[in-house]
């Protein structure tokens, strides 16, 4: 039993430090839908770092059951920040009244429709890049701290698409 042990040692560690990373630092994870369209596409594969510290225009996973009742995980882009009062009128994104300019690329800006929403001290306001196919906080409003998996931070598949997400 002991030479079992010795020899295995190695792949008994390796094993304990993927499961460690993949609970406690970084998973991977699988785009379902076309509301992040152009950036993301239905099926790409990406590595989520799982973190609570986001940034305007990050791309993050959060749950969804506290906000729509289905047990999922969405992909969505942050747009507004704890406290923010986030507008848009004339497809033009403003953040407490002054304007911001979206420098990714978004499908169909057009259909992101007027809006004005005061986020709490422990939401995130977030949209789709395809504003037209997309349900975020527009319908549900803002997405609790506590209910973000991470961000996006490095895709690995289609493997034409490798790379940083930004």
């Amino acid at each position: 039993m002991k030479k079992l042990f010795k020899d295995n040692l190695l792949l008994l560690l390796s094993i304990c430090l993927v499961l460690f990373l993949q609970l406690f630092v970084v998973s991977p994870t699988r785009v379902s839908g076309k509301s992040m369209n152009h950036t993301l596409q239905h099926n790409d594969r990406s590595f989520v770092l799982k973190s609570d510290n986001m940034k305007r225009f990050d791309i993050i996973i959060f749950k969804t059951i506290n906000l729509t009742g289905e047990d999922k995980q969405y992909v969505k882009r942050v747009i507004g920040l704890p406290g923010e009062k986030v507008s848009y009128q004339n497809n033009q994104l403003s953040i407490n009244d002054i304007p911001i300019n979206e420098t990714f690329d978004i499908k169909d800006q057009s259909s992101t429709g007027d809006f004005s929403y005061t986020l709490n001290s422990d939401e995130y306001f977030v949209l789709g890049d395809n504003r037209g196919n997309s349900t975020d906080s527009r319908q549900f409003g803002g997405v609790k701290k506590s209910d973000i998996v991470g961000k996006m931070i490095y895709r690995f598949y289609p493997l034409h698409s490798i790379g940083k997400i930004d």
